[in-house]
Parts: structure tokens; C-alpha cells; sequence
């Protein structure tokens, strides 16, 4: 029997073998895994896999709501000249972004644009990724601040560490969740085998219930967020998350990817834990913390959101506008040009 003729059989046997535990996982009902904690970021067109974030914004991406930069930042392309410019830098996660905002909406870009009516060497660039953890934010901190040269970085979280701590076995592993490859999701859609292989663990509704942990592990990002930001020659500032209590339905919320099932007093309770824990790393550590009436907002103010947690455009326009004047009362912006 010739060489090529024991290759193709062999082929064909490994193929036969495939398909046969593709039928038999069939049979059985396998289903394709929640693929937690990334499940309900592998659609997400503008994001990509990245080895060290577990993902990131896709350089390019424009949809007609988003857009995103030639340098994976969320609008306008950077100035040529960023290296000279007074650049301020806003990292976060999606209430940074401007979730469901469309362009120019976001906190950032709004900032950016009141502080260039001021100061036409000023420029402020979005870092927010939506879905990030204090980890991820922590690690494109360390990622970006070396090459962009930021003079101040405002910092502005931590609604999705709160939401994986009601993970039944949280661990700091979970901060950085895997976004598959192309190839690994389109084989855990059509593929019940390799679905099965996968062996990604069933995610259990838990009732109010989080990790203390949990919040210790954010509390030390936070701090370590800091550091980086100090040693890079930069001006830390942190701004209180948006939060909108009259937004949150009365039976309170259901967050499936993290078995996340909590009666609306106890996410008020756990939500105002972690924003103390924000503020109070930054007071120890001297930070400029910045108060927001969005954060636990009124509920004269429930309309400037689009949900419990996201502002809208004009909730995003109150945010920059205070921002400007703290920033201008801490003497932190350069003189006001002569225009």
C-alpha cells in the first residue's frame, strides 16, 4: 500500500472519528457553553481578542454609534502632534465609552471639546472599554501611559468588578475575561463536540450574594492603578461613577453571565460599597476625588440616563462641564490661551 494512499486513510479515519463524537455529543444535547465571562462579549463587532486585556476596542471600527481610532481609542483619530500636546487621558470602562451614545456624546469627547474652546493645545482621549474590570483597566494603564505621555488621567469606575462578584467561585482570574478567537466561537456555535470540550462551567443564579474578596481585590487595583499613573509623570484624578437608583427596576436586576441575581436594597447597598472603597483608596492616597449628582443620582435626574448605570448625552455633558471647572479650580489645566 503506497504512502499516500495509508495518509488518506488514516485522514479519513481521524474525520469518522470526529464526526462520530460530533453525533454522539448531538444525541446527548449538548449545548454550547455560556462561554462566562466573555459570553456576552464575543458579539461585540467593535472588540477584538488581546492576550494581555482578554480583549480590546478594534482599531478602525465604525458602525454608525461607534467609532473607533487607528490607535484602538474610542473617536477622532489622535493629533499628529500628541507628543506635544497637553493630553489628558480618561480611563474606565463603558460609563467612560458613552454606552449606547453615539459619537461625540461620551463624557471624553465632550471635555475634550470645552476644554479646546479654552486652550486649543489641550486634547482628551477616551480610554474607556466597555465591560472592563479594575484588572483590565489597570493593565492598559500600564500599556498606554508610557507612549502617550498623559499630564492628568482621570479614572472613572467600578460597576463590573461589583457585577463579577456574584460569581458562586470568584477568583481574580475572572477580571480578565477571554474573548475567543473567530475560529473557537464559529466551532462553539456549530460544533456540540467541541462545545463539550470546551468545558466551560455552568454559571448558577446566585440571590444576593458577592464576594468579599471580591471588593479587597478591586481596592488593591485601584491603589496599584495610582502608582502607575504617579510614576508615569501623571496627575491622577478620580471621578465618581454614574449611578442612577430610580432607574433600577423595583424586583431589582438579573445579570446572566455572572449568576448575578440581586433585590434592588441589596445592589444599592453593594453598589455604594464599591464606589466607598473607590473614594476612599484615593483619599488615603491623596487623589482628587471628583463628586458627580450622577452618582446616586436624584430622581430628578433619572432622565439623563438610558439605564441604571449609563448616562445619556446630557448626563454626559453635566459630567464634562464639571470635570472643566474642577479641573480649572485645582489649577491642574495649563494657562487659558490668548485667543
Amino acid at each position: 500500500m503506497s504512502g499516500v494512499r495509508v495518509v488518506f486513510l488514516s485522514l479519513l479515519s481521524v474525520l469518522g472519528t470526529l464526526l462520530a463524537l460530533e453525533g454522539t455529543a448531538r444525541l446527548r444535547g449538548a449545548d454550547p457553553p455560556g462561554l462566562f465571562p466573555a459570553a456576552f462579549i464575543a458579539g461585540r463587532a467593535f472588540v477584538e481578542p488581546d492576550a494581555e486585556l482578554g480583549f480590546r476596542l478594534a482599531p478602525g471600527y465604525a458602525d454608525g454609534l461607534y467609532g473607533v481610532n487607528g490607535a484602538g481609542f474610542r473617536g477622532d483619530p489622535l493629533p499628529q502632534d500628541i507628543a506635544e500636546r497637553f493630553t489628558i487621558l480618561c480611563a474606565g470602562d463603558s460609563t467612560t465609552f458613552g454606552w449606547l451614545v453615539p459619537e461625540g456624546g461620551d463624557f471624553p469627547a465632550q471635555l475634550g471639546r470645552l476644554l479646546a474652546d479654552r486652550d486649543g493645545r489641550v486634547t482628551v482621549v477616551n480610554g474607556g472599554v466597555p465591560s472592563f474590570t479594575s484588572e483590565q483597566v489597570l493593565r492598559k494603564l500600564r500599556r498606554d501611559l508610557p507612549w502617550l505621555r498623559p499630564e492628568i488621567v482621570i479614572v472613572t469606575m467600578p460597576w463590573n468588578d461589583l457585577w463579577y462578584s456574584a460569581l458562586e467561585a470568584w477568583q481574580p482570574d475572572v477580571l480578565v475575561p477571554r474573548v475567543p478567537a473567530r475560529w473557537q466561537s464559529l466551532l462553539l456555535r456549530r460544533s456540540a463536540f467541541f462545545s463539550a470540550l470546551a468545558q466551560v462551567p455552568e454559571v448558577k443564579l446566585r440571590r444576593n450574594e458577592t464576594a468579599a474578596e471580591a471588593r479587597t481585590v478591586f481596592a488593591a487595583n485601584v491603589a496599584a492603578a495610582i502608582a502607575a499613573v504617579r510614576e508615569a509623570g501623571a496627575t491622577p484624578v478620580f471621578q465618581m461613577p454614574p449611578f442612577s437608583p430610580g432607574n433600577v427596576p423595583a424586583p431589582g436586576i438579573r445579570f446572566l453571565p455572572t449568576g448575578l441575581q440581586w433585590d434592588k436594597p441589596f445592589l444599592l447597598a453593594a453598589a455604594q460599597q464599591y464606589a466607598d472603597a473607590f473614594r476612599a483608596v484615593a483619599t488615603v492616597r491623596e487623589v482628587r476625588v471628583q463628586e458627580t449628582p450622577l452618582f446616586m443620582a436624584a430622581a430628578a435626574l433619572a432622565h439623563l440616563f438610558v439605564d441604571e448605570i449609563h448616562p445619556a448625552a446630557g448626563g454626559y455633558a453635566r459630567m464634562a462641564s464639571d470635570l472643566r471647572d474642577a479641573l480649572g479650580a485645582d489649577r491642574l489645566l495649563p494657562p487659558a490661551d490668548a485667543r
